[in-house]
């Protein structure tokens, strides 16, 4: 979605090579000169990782205007941790202990992303239509 914007408006394209993230970036002349930058920029989101909120949102404030409210929320951060214990530590936690997910804590996880998610959405419709 963040990538179809930016191909939809070449000024949101343009903000974020002035994004605290790109703006100090830099490249030869030669590379400059042979590369569609338009195609090289969006070369450069795909390699976003999207889950890692603390990076995506700097980029979602300063390019499209939208704020993703999560490091206010304690449930989120904590599920996000959790999260990275299950993907990258094989379900435990930095002192080993293996971590249980409730049905119902899994469900309560879903609907805390899924009003963020709503929140997000709303924002983008809101400052850029529904393309």
């Amino acid at each position: 979605m963040f990538e179809d914007l930016l191909r939809q408006d070449k000024k949101l394209l343009e903000k974020l090579t002035e994004s605290g993230k790109y703006k100090n970036n830099k490249m030869t002349l030669n590379k400059a000169y042979k590369v569609d930058m338009d195609e090289y920029l969006l070369a450069m989101v795909k390699n976003i990782v999207f889950h890692n909120l603390s990076n995506v949102e700097p980029l979602f404030k300063d390019v499209l205007h939208v704020n993703i409210k999560y490091n206010t929320d304690e449930k989120i951060l904590k599920s996000i941790d959790k999260r990275h214990d299950i993907v990258h530590r094989n379900g435990k936690t930095k002192t080993g202990e293996m971590i249980e997910v409730s049905y119902s804590e899994l469900e309560n996880t879903i609907s805390t992303f899924d009003k963020l998610l709503k929140d997000i959405d709303s924002q983008i419709i809101t400052k850029h239509g529904g393309n």
